[in-house]
């Protein structure tokens, strides 16, 4: 497992509690357009990760990214999504990436009130949002990225949307989640079975992954899980160039 020093982790495992999707195997649709967000109905509110580990934050490796005054400059999907993190591979995973959103109300890109309330006091600024698809057809992911106005409202949303944050919790957790695009079919239900997210803090900017089987059926081993997600986070490219400059 890859781990990035100064950075705040949570891992959660989501339980199955959709049906429906496609077949392991499908092939992948042509890249276009992303459908707009799920609507995040009664059932989804419900689907929270069972398992997660939450570490607080360790040292100052993106010292120059802790206030956004200093990096004022707004994301743009080139800039997240350039060529390398449209097409990422990593061990047995080779993702395209299908479809972006730039969403400067944060809020729209979440559910639960306290969430947003979260984004909107820490100064939420913008998040992107894409969606991937394994080449084989198998495997699905997405990424988020928030852009937040320092370093502790950073911590703080990790915090927030980690089910069981512990005595190190910076923010009481169980407040929310994001909510997937939804692909043209037959990736119109992606991310409704058992699924893995992973979130990390780099400062000022939260990237939070959530992946799965294109079918929604239980996952086979959690080290594909987090060689899957270590694939689509290859878009954090841009974080690192920004720290450097």
């Amino acid at each position: 497992m890859l781990v990035i020093v100064g950075a705040v982790l949570a891992f959660f495992v989501f339980g199955r509690d959709g049906g429906g999707g496609v077949a392991q195997g499908s092939p992948s649709p042509s890249a276009s357009q992303a459908l707009p967000p799920q609507s995040p109905g009664p059932q989804q509110e419900e689907r929270r990760p069972v398992a997660s580990d939450y570490l607080g934050s360790s040292s100052d490796y993106f010292s120059r990214l802790e206030d956004r005054s200093a990096d004022p400059e707004p994301l743009t999907e080139d800039e997240v999504f350039d060529d390398e993190a449209r097409k990422p591979s990593f061990q047995n995973f080779h993702l395209e990436l299908k479809g972006t959103r730039n969403e400067t109300d944060c809020g729209k890109a979440v559910w639960g009130d306290a969430l947003r309330e979260l984004l909107a006091d820490g100064g939420c600024s913008q998040v992107l949002n894409g969606y991937y698809v394994d080449r084989s057809g198998g495997y699905v992911a997405q990424v988020w990225l928030f852009n937040m106005k320092d370093k502790t409202w950073g911590d703080r949303l990790v915090a927030g949307m980690d089910p069981d944050p512990g005595p190190t919790a910076k923010a009481p957790g169980k407040l929310g989640f994001v909510i997937p695009m939804r692909g043209p079919a037959p990736y119109d239900r992606m991310l409704e079975g058992e699924t893995w997210a992973h979130a990390e803090a780099f400062s000022h900017y939260v990237l939070l992954s959530w992946v799965g089987r294109a079918d929604n059926n239980n996952i086979h081993s959690s080290e594909d899980m987090i060689a899957l997600s270590t694939t689509a986070e290859r878009c954090r490219g841009f974080i690192f160039s920004r720290n450097n400059r």
